[in-house]
């Protein structure tokens, strides 16, 4: 766990839990529950991210080796609300394999939307929200699915 100025960062080790099939397929569904305690005006967005080169770089472009492959976030940044974001209600699941094993990182972070959404209007909020109003909680569900190397 590291809390890095607007970002709070934690590990997980992505592996077969059967040690005596370590070749064996498998893969894991991965759920992420975000929520604030309170309405807040934090623009929350958590990532999932995998560093297959094992090199701690991380990067924010889904495309890269090093880039995150589930993101999601406060989709009204002008909206003072509870923050309720839960995988389980979008449109495409979020697995990882055997192919990508080893060490994933989840990372919550403070989003600040530069301009608002859908125009180029300037966002009237100030970036030095973190925190100061509402906490927030989250849980990262990972359900083990031994012999398939992917959902069916």
């Amino acid at each position: 766990m590291d809390y890095q100025g607007d970002q709070d960062w934690f590990q997980i080790a992505m592996q077969t839990l059967d040690p005596n099939n370590p070749d064996d397929l498998w893969y894991y569904d991965v759920e992420v529950r975000l929520v604030s305690g309170a309405v807040t005006d934090v623009e929350y967005v958590w990532k999932y991210y995998r560093d297959s080169n094992d090199n701690k770089l991380l990067v924010d472009r889904p495309t890269e080796n090093d880039g995150y492959i589930g993101c999601v976030g406060d989709q009204d940044p002008i909206d003072n609300s509870v923050i309720d974001i839960d995988t389980q209600i979008l449109a495409d699941d979020l697995w990882v394999g055997d192919g990508w094993s080893g060490m994933y990182y989840f990372a919550v972070s403070d989003f600040n939307y530069v301009s608002l959404p859908g125009t180029f209007e300037p966002n009237p909020r100030p970036d030095d929200d973190w925190g100061y109003n509402a906490a927030y909680y989250f849980k990262v569900t990972l359900v083990y699915h031994p012999g398939l190397a992917r959902p069916e």
